[in-house]
C-alpha cells in the first residue's frame, strides 16, 4: 500500500492501496558504486534464483519464539550513535545495516535514483550514497531473505522490487518499512522525513540528520528529531495481518489497507479525509510499538519531521 503522506512536501503523489510498480527505465541508467565500509565485500551471490513470491496467510500457525525468524536486534532500545558528518554543500546518505544478517537495500528517488535503486549490504557495514544538489524526493527500504544468481536475478522474502537486485524505478512489494525523505534546494525551506509503516512492516529502522550537517530550529516541533522503530512487529503482528515465506516464516506485517482493500482502511473514496479516517485498531497497534512512525495516512502530527539538514543517516535494526 502506497497511500503517502498528506503532507505537501512529502508527497509524491496520491496513490491508491497496493504496491507501485513505477516502469523500469523511467529514471534512467544505474549510477556507480558508493563506497562499502565492513568485514565482508558486497557483491551479488552465485546463488540460484528463486521464485520472488512469499504469502501472506490469513491465520497460520503461532510459530514458538525461537522459531521465530529474527532479521533485526529486535526490542533493542539502546540507540545507535549517530555518525558525525561535514556540511561541504554535497548531500549524502549513509545507510547502516546493524542487523544480524543481510539486507538488500531497496532505493527509489525522483529526479536520480541512487546506485542504481538497489545494493547488498552485510552485517555491519555500511554505505554512502550520493545524490544531486536541488530537490529530490525518494524512499529506502529493505529487503529480506534475498537471492540472486551473477546477473543480479532472483527475488527476496520480503520488499522485493520484481527479480532484480537493482531496483531501478521499481519500487519495494508490501510489506515493508520505509525511510521517506523529501530534500529541499537548500536556503530556508527544511527538509522532510519520515519512517512508515503504511506500506506494513518488515524491519526495524530509523533515520537521523548526521551531526555537524544541520541547524536546528528553536520552537519547531519534531525539528531534526530521529523517528525510530525498534518493535520486533513480526513477533506481535495480528495473525490476519502475518505475511509468511514460502518456508511459512512470518517475515512481515501487513497493513490493514493492504490485508482488506477497503476504504475504511485505506483512506480512500468516502474515507478520503481526516475527518472520515481515524486511527483504526490495526493502526493504534502500529503506533503503540513505533510511536514516532506513520501508522496510517493521516498521523501526521507526531510522524513527520523537518530538518535544516544536508546529510542524513538511515539505520536498519538501529
Amino acid at each position: 500500500m502506497d497511500n503517502l503522506r498528506r503532507a505537501p512536501a512529502l508527497a509524491l503523489a496520491l496513490l491508491a492501496c497496493g504496491p507501485i510498480h513505477v516502469p523500469a527505465g523511467a529514471d534512467g541508467g544505474e549510477a556507480a558504486d558508493g563506497p562499502v565500509e565492513g568485514d565482508t565485500a558486497a557483491g551479488a551471490r552465485d546463488a540460484a534464483a528463486r521464485p520472488p513470491d512469499a504469502r501472506a496467510q490469513a491465520s497460520p500457525p503461532d510459530a514458538p519464539a525461537a522459531d521465530r525468524p529474527t532479521p533485526a536486534d529486535a526490542g533493542r532500545t539502546d540507540a545507535s550513535p549517530v555518525p558525525a558528518g561535514v556540511r561541504d554543500g554535497v548531500r549524502q546518505f549513509v545507510v547502516i545495516n546493524d542487523c544480524r544478517q543481510t539486507v538488500w537495500v531497496g532505493v527509489y528517488g525522483t529526479p536520480v535514483v541512487p546506485e542504481g535503486g538497489g545494493f547488498r549490504l552485510d552485517a555491519g557495514q555500511r554505505r554512502t550514497l550520493g545524490l544531486p544538489a536541488g530537490k529530490w524526493s525518494g524512499r529506502v527500504w529493505g529487503r529480506t531473505g534475498c537471492e540472486f544468481d551473477a546477473a543480479g536475478l532472483g527475488g527476496c522474502d520480503t520488499g522485493a522490487c520484481g527479480s532484480r537486485e537493482r531496483c531501478g524505478g521499481t519500487t519495494g512489494r508490501t510489506p515493508v518499512t520505509l525511510a521517506e525523505l523529501t530534500l529541499s534546494g537548500g536556503g530556508a525551506d527544511p527538509d522532510f522525513y519520515d519512517l512508515s509503516l503504511v506500506d506494513g512492516y518488515n524491519l526495524p529502522m530509523a533515520i537521523a540528520p548526521l551531526e555537524g550537517t544541520y541547524t536546528r530550529r528553536a520552537g519547531v516541533a519534531n525539528d531534526c528529531r530521529r523517528p525510530t522503530c525498534t518493535h520486533d512487529l513480526n513477533a506481535t503482528c495480528p495473525a490476519e495481518l502475518r505475511y509468511a515465506s514460502a518456508a511459512g516464516q512470518v517475515v512481515g506485517c501487513l497493513s490493514a489497507c493492504e490485508r482488506f482493500k477497503s476504504d475504511e482502511y485505506c483512506c480512500a473514496g468516502g474515507h478520503a479525509t481526516p475527518a472520515t479516517c481515524p486511527p483504526t485498531s490495526y493502526s493504534k497497534l502500529f503506533k503503540e510499538a513505533c510511536p514516532t512512525a506513520y501508522s496510517y495516512a493521516y498521523d501526521d502530527s507526531t510522524s513527520t519531521f523537518t530538518c535544516q539538514g544536508e546529510d542524513y543517516a538511515i539505520w536498519f535494526c538501529p
